[in-house]
């Protein structure tokens, strides 16, 4: 019996935004390859979205109150042209931890995290 290809995902994430990008290895790191996700990083200001491979779709991630809706036209559109359908959005939101024994030890540095629900599904709106 054979098994079914592994699912592959565009994962596209703003150059500029750090909360982003470690939310979307976070995501990767997780997923452990099923669905196999290809991070990739575009320009908000001139976004370049790569040509469709074997990816069944796009997944925006992005942090909270970060971008224009210009802006997220503009990374649509260059999925569009790369021949991805946008499939999701994640929005990400740094948390800082807190200290938990004497003051006197740092606070860890802000971590990206993801609000999504486990029967969140992709649709449009």
């Amino acid at each position: 019996e054979r098994l079914p290809a592994a699912r592959r995902v565009l994962v596209v994430v703003p150059d500029d935004d750090e909360v982003a990008r470690r939310a979307a290895g976070q995501l990767a790191a997780e997923a452990e390859g099923d669905p196999l996700l290809r991070v990739v990083e575009v320009s908000v200001a001139r976004p370049l979205v790569p040509d469709r491979d074997a990816e069944s779709g796009a997944l925006v991630v992005l942090s909270a109150g970060a971008r224009s809706a210009e802006e997220l036209a503009g990374v649509a559109g260059a999925c569009a042209d790369g021949g991805h359908e946008v499939v999701g959005v994640v929005v990400a939101g740094a948390v800082l931890a807190r200290a938990s024994g004497p003051t006197d030890r740092p606070v860890d540095p802000p971590t990206a995290v993801a609000a999504v629900h486990d029967h969140a599904r992709g649709g449009s709106a």
